[in-house]
């Protein structure tokens, strides 16, 4: 996904999918377990998610897969951050996936 799709207003959840790294099912488990994401709906139910919906789902990806919190553990910390204006904002959470994909980007030119 090119750079310049990352500065739009609303994403579809494949989109969404595909820059958290988690498949659609796993999103839409955590609007309804964790309740914090919360996307438009069409009339035809495809979901429009907002660039905040974006960064919540990135802070509970790393909640959940990096500091190993359980879906309820998750919840009241993303409650307390998001309480307390803590949460970071999509701009840093986009320069971590760049990071990322430049370490990704190394380990594959080292294997070939």
């Amino acid at each position: 996904m090119d750079q310049g799709n990352l500065k739009k207003e609303y994403y579809t959840i494949g989109e969404v999918s595909q820059i958290v790294g988690v498949q659609q099912h796993v999103l839409r488990n955590w609007e309804r377990e964790i309740g914090f994401l919360k996307p438009k709906k069409k009339e035809s139910g495809h979901r429009l998610y907002h660039k905040k919906d974006l960064e919540i789902a990135l802070r509970i990806k790393e909640l959940l897969y990096e500091e190993l919190y359980t879906i309820n553990g998750a919840k009241k910390r993303l409650w307390q951050e998001l309480k307390r204006g803590e949460a970071p904002p999509v701009d840093i959470l986009f320069s971590r996936i760049r990071r990322d994909l430049e370490e990704i980007k190394k380990i594959i030119k080292g294997k070939k």
